[in-house]
């Protein structure tokens, strides 16, 4: 039997990234939780992001997302505007979830 804390946590995605963004919301880079976890305490965000990221555009088919995660591996990508703000975070689970309700 699960407890309370295995019933809450059932289906959540876990989260491996934070998205880094300036004041209105423009994608700056990306920082891997675990290197974040295991910076000097005085480092900056800027110095341990990484600011070259791999975007969805808000406009992108649930096909091309299959692509990208299947080119890169990631577990979830985050979707900008013409802009590069960020719109939303879609992770490779919900991408397999669709492509399965839609091809059926």
């Amino acid at each position: 039997m699960r407890t309370p804390k295995e019933q809450r946590a059932k289906g959540k995605d876990e989260i491996m990234h934070i998205h880094v963004t300036d004041k209105d919301n423009q994608l700056l880079g990306v920082i891997d939780v675990k290197e974040l976890l295991q910076a000097d305490n005085q480092a900056l965000l800027k110095d341990i992001m990484n600011k070259n990221v791999i975007t969805l555009d808000k406009e992108s088919s649930i096909g091309e997302a299959t692509k990208m995660f299947s080119r890169y591996g990631f577990r979830s990508l985050p979707v900008t505007d013409n802009d590069n703000k960020i719109v939303g975070v879609i992770s490779q689970r919900d991408v397999v979830k669709l492509t399965l309700h839609f091809s059926e």
